[in-house]
């Protein structure tokens, strides 16, 4: 290799690592203004959450803010499109994780996990509960987590429904009374921010054993 093309492609390794290095840089402030927001919008409410306080919060001058987003709802939108692509993914895994099980411990594997995952999540969902109730818009149209979690619940009651345990024809009700219960339960520990410890198996047992033997 020649000295001349040595030293380029030495400049253009270093030129790359200096390029990654102010991506990194841009995301964690970019990360940080998230976090910012979505701290004063739990601790001060939405009607406070004004690029100014984020700013703020964040440590970063209102002028570097609008240099990573164009307004606040670009904030709000950004915020819960990084908590939804954090959640979602988990929520996949954890019908994957039991799988191959059969379908009364399945559910219990999934449900138990689900309900894990929003606990440890009880803070956010706390946020996106209130900005539902502001009528807050945070995301473009597209499926939700709670879409996603109906779509498992159908494939649930598909299979237990191939495996003769109910009518075939009853699958997409019964995935809806679950998803109900689930997100009904779910929310109402969110709103008095209280742990959901036992609420998988309660539902669980309430759904397939009836009120007066769960």
């Amino acid at each position: 290799m020649r000295l001349g093309e040595y030293t380029f492609t030495q400049m253009s390794a270093g030129s790359s690592r200096r390029t990654t290095v102010r991506e990194k840089a841009r995301e964690a402030v970019a990360d940080a203004i998230l976090a910012a927001a979505e701290t004063v919008a739990l601790d001060q409410g939405f009607d406070n959450l004004t690029i100014a306080a984020i700013a703020a919060e964040a440590g970063v001058a209102v002028g570097t803010l609008y240099n990573y987003f164009p307004d606040r709802d670009g904030i709000i939108f950004a915020l819960f499109a990084a908590r939804r692509a954090d959640f979602m993914p988990r929520i996949t895994a954890a019908a994957e994780a039991s799988a191959k099980l059969a379908f009364e411990p399945r559910l219990r594997a999934f449900m138990g996990e689900l309900f894990a995952i929003f606990d440890a999540e009880r803070t956010f969902l706390r946020l996106a509960l209130a900005a539902e109730e502001m009528q807050i818009q945070t995301r473009p149209r597209g499926p939700t987590m709670m879409t996603q979690v109906n779509t498992i619940f159908e494939q649930l009651m598909r299979e237990g429904a191939a495996k003769k345990l109910f009518p075939a024809a009853r699958a997409p009700a019964y995935a809806r009374m679950l998803h109900g219960a689930t997100k009904a339960l779910a929310l109402w520990r969110v709103a008095e921010n209280q742990p959901m410890t036992g609420d998988a198996e309660l539902i669980v047992d309430l759904w397939l054993r009836g009120i007066g033997k769960s």
